[in-house]
């Protein structure tokens, strides 16, 4: 049952991430071009776009709640055994 708890809790995470990130990156894509690299997006954010910093920010976000949730997760489910 913690298993499949786990799994929903991360499909959640993923979903929710992606809702929060996608809406700006699109309109982010639609303003530069869809052909940009992430580089280009990092760079511009750099230089001071507020839209760009934003998806940047988001995405770092992300992953920092990713990285630490699955790190939370694998010492429960340590402590748990």
């Amino acid at each position: 049952m913690r298993d499949l708890v786990a799994i929903g809790g991360l499909f959640t995470w993923l979903l929710l991430g992606l809702a929060w990130i996608t809406p700006l990156k699109l309109k982010l894509m639609k303003l530069h071009g869809a052909d940009k690299s992430p580089r280009f997006f990092i760079a511009l954010a750099r230089q001071g776009d507020a839209l760009a910093k934003t998806v940047v920010f988001r995405t770092k976000v992300f992953m920092g709640v990713g990285i630490v949730g699955v790190f939370l997760l694998s010492i429960s489910k340590a402590f748990a055994s």
